[in-house]
């Protein structure tokens, strides 16, 4: 059982989320989910992240292609 924290650095969001640091800056940049700061420190507000990460299209992945016999 994971437990997502309320808010989560920098790092632990990236972890959580899946994206790279530049990507969540750019995407909390934008608004996309909200970013708050405690002593100097920005925390990544998890509920709004992963509600902003629900809206996202779905990935289209192809099946791989099989070799011919």
């Amino acid at each position: 059982m994971n437990i997502i924290p309320k808010f989560a650095s920098i790092p632990i969001a990236c972890s959580i989320i899946g994206l790279g640091r530049t990507s969540l800056y750019n995407e909390a940049g934008k608004g996309s989910f909200k970013v708050v700061k405690a002593g100097g420190k920005p925390l990544v507000d998890m509920e709004s992240a992963l509600a902003w990460m629900a809206t996202l299209p779905l990935a289209q992945i192809a099946a791989p292609k099989t070799k011919a016999a």
